[in-house]
């Protein structure tokens, strides 16, 4: 599989947000977004369960890039406001001290994205 593009991400955010609002499963999300994007039905569906729990402010495993964090934090500030981005922003710390754990990898620019993400909108942690 090759890398997931800013068109890929496009793509796949509306059928995220009806994961989100439970109008979609998961893996008819992953098979939807497969077909119209070109990401791997398997990494679609890793997205699609990694947005659910990033909606939800809860942990997940699953590895994202800079890329696809910026773009989905983004548009949750911009489509749902401050406070779901509050519940996105912990659920990314959380899979940060996850991963910390398990791989011992500190995720460093992803740690920089959730403090750009808290200085430009004034949440503290």
């Amino acid at each position: 599989m090759g890398k997931i593009t800013i068109e890929m991400l496009e793509i796949s955010y509306p059928v995220l947000q009806r994961v989100y609002t439970g109008q979609i499963g998961l893996v008819d999300a992953g098979n939807l977004i497969a077909e119209n994007s070109g990401m791997n039905r398997n990494t679609a569906q890793r997205l699609a369960h990694s947005f659910k729990k990033l909606m939800a402010g809860e942990q997940y495993a699953s590895v994202m890039s800079g890329d696809m964090y910026r773009y989905y934090l983004e548009c949750i500030v911009k489509d749902y406001g401050i406070g779901q981005l509050r519940k996105a922003l912990s659920a990314v710390e959380q899979h940060i001290e996850y991963y910390f754990k398990a791989s011992g990898n500190p995720q460093k620019g992803v740690v920089a994205i959730i403090m750009q993400f808290r200085r430009r909108y004034g949440l503290s942690q």
